[in-house]
């Protein structure tokens, strides 16, 4: 088979297939090569099943010319003045949005958008502002409302999750982000005042929140063509003046690096015009928490939004409100773990290597010793390096002598530790009584520091019990015990479920389905999959939906009901697509391929090939299907191409890469820890730090 399809076409080789039912757009040229049948090809799929998406449902909705344009260089009441004068009399239903305040507050500035669109509202889409009225997964635009989401405190197990583990968590801010994106596009859609387009002037964007630009980012990035959104933003330097060793200083390649990542997608477009500089004016003093327990509260606030440019600046205050070295050890070990979020490895080294130096807290002391190693295991996997920073802090605390909640806490997090690193070195194992070895002293770790807080009250040791009953699941279903695994994730969870968390069951099930399929349970499976997403479709948790239906199509796999599985990773797709999801878009279209190849529906498959080779030309996804040779069985043609067939991560993901913009993890390591066999390269730590293009492919 020719990667050159419209040669091919052309020649008289190929005819033409209708489109399924389920497409609403015109029927398009696809082909068929004549292709032998191989050992994997038991004919054509059912007339049950949908046939191929069009080009449409695969790349998304494209622009000639980028919607969000930002003007670098300008700054000033009277350059910002200029600007706007010549922005309203071209653009289309200019809104002139008004400057933010210094401090980078979480979602303050999208709140002004909000709040320049609200008159509007109210006369001529009012029913946006009761929430039974809205669209499924839509919130009211109400600005106070977006506003107070910022500066509220969030659930607990996001906060440890991000502070206690250097974990990514995104899934929360996402659903938010989404929602207001999707808010102001409704807003364009509804407003007669809007009917033409609409254009948002934005001034100052270098003082705009991070969390805010990834939903002025999100509402371009949704927008289709027809809705004629555009956003046009002035703004001056990023940098602050301040000292190298001063967290004020890093606010400026922070930016910097976001603002790249934002050009890089292809959506944004800066352009230098740099005006003469404007005295500076006078600055509103920035709203901050009077005591400095609130003002750590509220950089791990931030931490949890990735709002780090907020982190940075509250850091500045706390270190300069300190009454002692105790609380400015605490404040170091906040910049420390914004820096390894943002890979940062050695600046984050050096802040926590600072607090322990002021810190006189033993527990504390062990504390930052575990976030140093838990650096080494997860982000630049130096399992020698892990181990002796958790030995290290347990020497502290055995020096110490003395006994406390907090010391149990800080040991039983040490040893989880060194649990992970010999997890890691029994993956990496090759002979079998060595890595068997390696398990079971990982196994008695754990098990260790559970007893060491089984009975212990409050938030802390209560997350840091969930956190090891995952992890005691994790290593049975490593070790392929998958009943077990089964019945301990069971006992250990189902308790909690009585508290009728919705989020909570979803992310139970999710797990639990994957754990049946792998027991071979797979009925079972499947009901617990989709009795999940539909909760997610009752909760307008679209993320959680899109990666279910890829959980549902592997377990209809493994159960041979190929049509199924083909359903749910269509259904992924679709949903993938709308979210601008490209990551899960490329998974869901291998699972679509390898459903194909298996039912032997050779017509079907080269008209999904066809269809990826036109709608993402030059991705890696197009180069490898369109190296597919003639004569090849389908499933050894895709195996040859290097197109995996997908496998499910084992839990639903903490962090949504298409909307954080954070950089895509080179690695899923849950997914590595259970299905992948050797050491993990070392190559594939950290994170790749190339957005997906407009076409949704690296």
């Amino acid at each position: 088979m020719k990667p050159e399809v419209s040669r091919v076409a052309a020649a008289g080789r190929w005819k033409r297939l209708p489109v399924g039912r389920s497409s609403p757009l015109d029927p398009i040229a696809v082909g068929t090569p004549n292709r032998p049948v191989g050992d994997d090809m038991t004919g054509k799929i059912s007339t049950a099943l949908p046939l191929v998406p069009s080009d449409e449902e695969i790349m998304f909705p494209g622009r000639q010319h980028p919607a969000f344009v930002i003007a670098a260089g300008v700054r000033g009441r009277d350059a910002d003045n200029a600007m706007w004068e010549i922005i309203r009399t071209a653009a289309p239903n200019a809104q002139r949005m008004s400057p933010v305040g210094p401090g980078f507050l979480t979602l303050d500035a999208i709140s002004q958008v909000c709040a320049a669109l609200l008159p509007t509202v109210r006369r001529e889409a009012p029913e946006l502002l009761t929430d039974e009225r809205l669209p499924e997964g839509l919130f009211a635009i109400d600005p106070y409302r977006v506003r107070q989401i910022g500066v509220g405190h969030l659930a607990e197990a996001v906060t440890f999750a991000v502070t206690r583990r250097i974990s990514r968590e995104s899934h929360h801010a996402a659903l938010v982000i989404d929602r207001i994106a999707r808010t102001i596009l409704e807003i364009r859609r509804r407003c007669a005042s809007f009917a033409d387009g609409l254009t948002l002037v934005i001034p100052g964007l270098e003082r705009w929140d991070r969390p805010s630009l990834r939903c002025l980012y999100r509402v371009v990035l949704l927008a289709e063509p027809d809705d004629r959104l555009s956003v046009v933003a002035t703004a001056g330097p990023a940098s602050v003046d301040a000292t190298e060793d001063d967290p004020l200083a890093r606010i400026g390649p922070a930016r910097e690096r976001f603002f790249a990542r934002l050009t890089a997608t292809g959506m944004v477009r800066a352009t230098d015009l740099p005006l003469p500089a404007e005295p500076a004016e006078p600055e509103q003093a920035p709203d901050l928490p009077d005591e400095h327990r609130e003002l750590l509260l509220a950089m791990g606030d931030a931490l949890v939004f990735q709002n780090y440019e907020r982190v940075y600046y509250l850091a500045w205050h706390a270190l300069d409100r300190a009454a002692d070295a105790e609380e400015r050890a605490q404040a170091h070990r906040l910049i420390g773990i914004a820096d390894a979020q943002l890979d940062e490895f050695a600046s984050a080294a050096r802040e926590l290597a600072l607090a322990a130096g002021l810190t006189g807290d033993p527990a504390f002391k062990a504390h930052l010793h575990y976030l140093r190693g838990l650096i080494d295991t997860k982000r630049n996997y130096n399992l020698d390096g892990a181990d002796a920073h958790y030995a290290n802090g347990l020497a502290v605390l055995d020096a110490d002598g003395a006994e406390s909640v907090e010391r149990e806490v800080e040991r039983a997090w040490l040893h989880t530790g060194q649990a992970l690193v010999n997890t890691l070195r029994a993956k990496a194992a090759t002979d079998p009584t060595e890595r068997q070895r390696l398990l079971a002293d990982a196994f008695a770790l754990e098990i260790l520091a559970f007893a060491l807080v089984r009975e212990t009250p409050g938030a802390a040791p209560a997350y840091l019990r969930h956190n090891l009953m995952a992890n005691l699941t994790f290593l049975l279903e490593i070790s392929k015990r998958f009943r077990d695994a089964v019945g301990f994730w069971r006992r250990a969870f189902e308790p909690y479920l009585a508290g009728d968390s919705k989020e909570f069951r979803t992310s139970f099930d999710a797990r639990m389905g994957v754990l049946l399929a792998k027991a071979g349970e797979r009925d079972r499976s499947a009901a617990v999959l989709e009795e999940a997403r539909t909760r997610c479709q009752a909760s307008g948790d679209r993320f959680g939906e899109e990666e279910l239906c890829l959980k549902l199509g592997f377990v209809y796999a493994a159960a041979g009901e190929l049509e199924r599985a083909y359903h749910a990773y269509r259904d992924g797709l679709r949903i993938a697509h709308g979210l601008r999801e490209a990551d899960i878009c490329l998974e869901a279209l291998s699972g679509m391929l390898w459903s194909l190849a298996e039912l032997g529906a050779t017509e079907e498959f080269d008209a999904l090939r066809c269809a990826v080779l036109r709608a993402l030309p030059g991705t890696t996804v197009a180069k490898r299907l369109g190296a597919i040779t003639d004569g090849e069985a389908l499933t050894q043609a895709l195996a040859t191409a290097g197109i995996a067939r997908p496998v499910p991560s084992p839990t639903l993901r903490a962090y949504i890469p298409g909307v954080d913009l954070e950089g895509t993890p080179t690695q899923d390591f849950n997914r590595y820890l259970i299905w992948s066999e050797g050491a993990l390269p070392a190559a594939l730590c950290g994170h790749r730090d190339q957005p997906m293009n407009s076409r949704g492919c690296p």
